[in-house]
């Protein structure tokens, strides 16, 4: 006789299974985060290239001096 086991009825599963979903939550809400605030730095950075030059720019903004001279480039 087989023997079946049914894992949506574990509590042990289902709480590994909820905590592995609070944690991907967590994860993709940091990651957004992080990827609003770099948009946001190279907006600012964006707007500031016709005024300042890429080092003050890189360092008030917070933005690798690379992106600050290839946003320049792309403008």
């Amino acid at each position: 006789m087989p023997f079946v086991i049914e894992l949506e009825s574990d509590p042990v599963y289902t709480k590994g299974l909820e905590k592995g979903i609070e944690k991907g939550i967590e994860k993709g809400i940091e990651k957004g985060i992080e990827k609003g605030q770099m948009e946001e730095k190279i907006a600012i950075a964006r707007s500031l290239l016709d005024i300042l030059d890429d080092d003050t720019i890189s360092q008030r903004v917070g933005l690798d001096i690379k992106e600050v001279k290839k946003l320049k480039e792309e403008n």
